[in-house]
């Protein structure tokens, strides 16, 4: 939203896979993107939407549902026991 900008470091890689999943051209066809990276017809994904849509994913996959944002710290985790250095995780 307008109101979450904010500043993320991506490498050039990562940056132009978004670029151009957020383009007119993605996956081989034609989408109304609108600009979004994640939408549907072009509209932002709903946030109950993706909710609703991960919870669904971790009943099928036989995990305990867990907040979106804990992804972010599993994530992290992984990264760590890598050996991934902390400043850049």
């Amino acid at each position: 939203t307008k109101g979450s900008r904010a500043w993320v470091a991506l490498s050039d890689r990562v940056a132009d896979a978004l670029d151009d999943r957020a383009g007119s051209r993605a996956f081989g066809q034609i989408t109304p993107a609108g600009g979004y990276v994640f939408h549907r017809h072009g509209r932002p994904l709903h946030p109950k939407s993706v909710l609703d849509r991960f919870h669904l994913l971790c009943d099928k996959a036989g995990v305990p549902r867990i907040a979106l944002h804990d992804l972010r710290h599993l994530a992290a985790s992984f990264a760590l026991a890598a050996g991934t250095p902390l400043p850049v995780v």
